[in-house]
């Protein structure tokens, strides 16, 4: 029945990738196009080469259509680490069990090389889109069934976020941004990581440094792409230990020059990744959690109240703006009218005095402009 299963949803895929090419044809020929925040693409590999052998943590985010649209790794036997904006749709939808993550394979046109596990839940980071629309861009799937794959460590502080680390991307996304097709085999590449400073000058406003880490070359050439959205930026100790460091999240297009990679930051989540998988939640009393549940929740809750404080300070600043340029404009409004009734009020005595004879520079002599005037 699984053989079945899978070849149905591959034929399906093939009918819905072949759709989608051809509806974003017909659009892309009969419309002007249309710059606007979604040029911030969700990130397949772009610059990089088939993976040589399957990577176990590595996971396929499929839907029973349209097939493959996020990666995400394995972090433990039931637990799937993934992009929050990969699921927000199927969320409010309520079709999260729709979805399959693949696992143990390479190439999609060897369906028989993975293992699909239908999901069960999901959970997204409850402060995700409340800052901006990348931020908190973190979220974990519950397996139905537990995997026996080998699950990626991750990384527990910041000095795997060292600026010229080097780190490796994995993923099925599209080889540049302008394809449609994903080609059906892994992809990775490896890209380092950049300074806070340098990611700023080309994210700006999107970046959060305290929860995004970035990556790629100034030159460009290697970046994750669309359908990469989710998955890992790992490194490998000299032991052989994988670690991940970042969540494939957003970028500005794919491998642009002086655009680089944005990744969600794992040793930030930590705590948050911890609570979740183990069913702690704000709810849950003190009493029946464990001293690191205690001190993870306390982290959570700590970073939930300074940005909720950061967010309502912005709120204030942008208030007080408004308010200050409601005043300037009010009191340019009131020199404006000022202004024309004392033109219109000069414009009269100038007729004024032409219907009384005298000339444009001279005026009766202890006559007031006010008594020449209706």
């Amino acid at each position: 029945m699984l053989s079945i299963h899978l070849a149905a949803m591959s034929i399906l895929r093939r009918i819905a990738v072949a759709a989608f090419v051809l509806s974003a044809a017909m659009l892309v020929n009969g419309q002007d196009e249309v710059v606007n925040y979604d040029d911030i693409q969700a990130d397949e590999i772009v610059g990089g080469s088939i993976a040589e052998a399957p990577l176990e943590f590595m996971a396929s985010i499929q839907d029973p259509l349209f097939g493959q649209f996020c990666g995400g790794s394995v972090i433990d036997s039931t637990h799937i680490l993934t992009a929050a904006h990969c699921l927000t749709d199927y969320i409010e939808k309520d079709t999260v069990q729709t979805l399959s993550v693949w696992l143990g394979g390479m190439n999609f046109l060897n369906t028989s090389s993975f293992t699909v596990i239908m999901v069960e839940s999901a959970s997204v980071h409850q402060l995700y889109q409340t800052i901006n629309s990348n931020d908190f861009d973190i979220a974990i799937l519950t397996l139905a069934e537990p995997t026996t794959m080998t699950p990626i460590q991750l990384a527990y502080n910041e000095s795997f976020e060292e600026p010229g680390l080097v780190g490796t991307i994995a993923g099925w996304g599209v080889l540049d941004e302008s394809d449609f097709v994903p080609p059906p085999s892994l992809y990775i590449a490896e890209v380092p990581i950049v300074s806070d400073a340098d990611c700023l000058k080309s994210s700006g406003d999107a970046l959060d440094i305290d929860t995004m880490v970035c990556a790629g070359y100034e030159a460009g050439g290697v970046d994750a792409c669309q359908g990469d959205s989710g998955g890992p930026l790992y490194m490998t100790s000299d032991n052989g230990t994988i670690y991940q460091v970042g969540i494939v999240s957003f970028g500005f297009g794919c491998a642009n020059a002086g655009e680089y990679g944005v990744y969600s930051s794992v040793q930030h989540f930590l705590p948050w990744i911890r609570n979740t998988i183990e069913g702690v939640t704000a709810d849950t009393p003190e009493e029946d959690m464990t001293e690191q549940q205690r001190e993870d929740s306390a982290s959570i809750q700590t970073n939930m109240r300074e940005y909720k404080a950061n967010e309502d300070e912005e709120s204030n600043s942008s208030s007080d703006t408004i308010i200050i340029a409601l005043i300037v404009v009010g009191v340019l409004g009131l020199l404006g009218v000022a202004g024309y009734f004392g033109y219109s009020k000069w414009q009269h005595y100038q007729r004024r005095r032409r219907l009384m004879g005298y000339s444009s520079s001279e005026l009766p002599v202890g006559e007031s402009t006010t008594e020449l005037m209706y």
